[in-house]
């Protein structure tokens, strides 16, 4: 418990539980941290007393119970990484349901920073359009597809709880461009309503203004819907 507990606080202190979870779920963490701790320090303290005492160790586990240790050792060991672009290949892109008919006005300056699941719930269902021609900004990484050869999918995931309800969120751009999968980028895009006479696509597409390879991937890899 006390391997487990510190290993909990590892975590949550380099922020590396972003990679399973999502960021609600910070608190929660460090909660159950402190109780395993907590449990782990009384239990050890009890077990001195006792051997102190001269008495017999009730529950004592075997020592084979070490062994447990390892899969801790190898969390702490090895940097966890946030689904990538093997996952996004593997699922169909996620598209929201629509909700209605009224969505807040965007701001008047521009670029407008905006999450992907925001960006593609607009381009999808506002009938008034407040996209079209708007520059937005979005960060998320690179996921080239055989089901889209004209350029690549800017994706990022959504997660309710943990990365085990994942989806990928992904907007298509055409570009000749090719970076490696997995790069995470700021990438500049715009929107415009597809031609009526265009061939369907899978995807919500837009055209590609700038794109900046970003050193690292943010400190919350995942958005939530919360």
């Amino acid at each position: 418990m006390l391997a487990l507990g510190a290993m909990l606080v590892q975590l949550v202190w380099s922020g590396g539980f972003g990679s399973f979870v999502q960021q609600h779920m910070r608190w929660p963490l460090g909660a159950a941290a402190a109780a395993m701790l907590v449990l782990g320090a009384h239990d050890m303290l009890g077990a001195d007393r006792e051997r102190r005492r001269g008495g017999e160790l009730r529950g004592a586990a075997p020592l084979v119970g070490w062994l447990l240790l390892l899969p801790i050792a190898v969390l702490v060991a090895v940097a966890p990484t946030a689904l990538g672009s093997d996952a996004a290949t593997r699922a169909e892109a996620f598209e929201p349901a629509q909700r209605g008919n009224v969505f807040d006005p965007l701001p008047d300056d521009g670029p407008i920073e905006m999450s992907m699941f925001d960006f593609i719930d607009r381009a999808l269902w506002d009938p008034q359009r407040g996209l079209e021609g708007r520059e937005v900004v979005v960060e998320a990484f690179i996921v080239s597809d055989d089901r889209y050869p004209a350029g690549v999918l800017l994706t990022r995931f959504m997660v309710s709880c943990c990365a085990a309800d994942a989806l990928p969120l992904q907007i298509a751009v055409p570009t000749s461009a090719r970076l490696a999968d997995d790069t995470w980028v700021r990438a500049t895009i715009e929107w415009s309503p597809p031609a009526v006479d265009a061939a369907p696509s899978r995807f919500v597409e837009a055209t590609l203004l700038d794109l900046v390879e970003l050193d690292e991937a943010p400190a919350s890899p995942y958005e939530s819907p919360y």
